[in-house]
């Protein structure tokens, strides 16, 4: 993906302009030194791997001489910038590296294929936008989940939505205090639409299903 072909990638509410060299949230361009634009366009690059600092720092400084020091300043920076103080999106692995641990979408060198419009899937929750690709994606209080909910009241691996062929659907995994969509109960899976309410602990999700042109799909 380092081919220097004009790109974005976007993740939860923010899209890092690569041909641009900006990261922004909405229409609001977020600043970042150079080089700590360099480290997350890194770890974007190769989401939902473990990055050692071993490869990071090389990657971002090439032959330049610096300390570990050097990539924590970028990393409180860009954690900032993300409101990342969670580490939910940025996640530490104690003594070995760091995960980019949200789902990243490219666009920008691809299209779709006549008359049909790329269809993407996101949650939000408390104002957080998380762009959901094909396949599984657990939700739960674990940080490894794909939509981490930091509370006593979620399981460690509560929920999922599965996307397959452009259909989503959402499951309980046996969790202790359920999983409700408008109010009911989730006993088996459901398919979701745009739109619809999920509500895990204190949480409210909502369901979203956008086109590749920003208009809201509909049926």
């Amino acid at each position: 993906m380092h081919g220097g072909r004009a790109h974005t990638l976007s993740f939860d509410a923010f899209t890092l302009d690569v041909s641009r060299g900006c990261l922004r949230r909405g229409a609001d361009e977020v600043r970042l030194r150079p080089k700590s634009f360099d480290v997350l366009r890194y770890l974007v690059e190769n989401p939902g791997r473990l990055v050692s600092k071993e490869e990071l720092i090389p990657a971002v400084w090439r032959n330049a001489f610096v300390t570990d020091n050097s990539l924590v300043q970028c990393l409180i920076e860009i954690r900032r910038a993300l409101r990342d103080d969670a580490q939910v999106i940025i996640r530490t692995v104690p003594r070995r590296g760091y995960i980019f641990d949200v789902a990243v979408i490219e666009a920008g060198h691809t299209t779709a294929g006549p008359g049909r419009a790329s269809i993407t899937h996101w949650v939000i929750c408390d104002g957080r936008e998380q762009p959901l690709s094909e396949g599984s994606h657990v939700i739960g209080r674990d940080l490894s989940a794909s939509i981490s909910l930091r509370s006593p009241r979620v399981s460690r691996e509560h929920a999922r939505i599965v996307i397959e062929g452009g259909v989503a659907v959402l499951e309980d995994l046996g969790s202790k205090n359920g999983t409700f969509m408008h109010g009911q109960a989730v006993k088996a899976p459901v398919r979701l639409a745009d739109g619809d309410e999920i509500r895990i602990g204190a949480f409210q999700l909502t369901f979203r299903i956008v086109s590749s042109d920003g208009v809201t799909a509909t049926a």
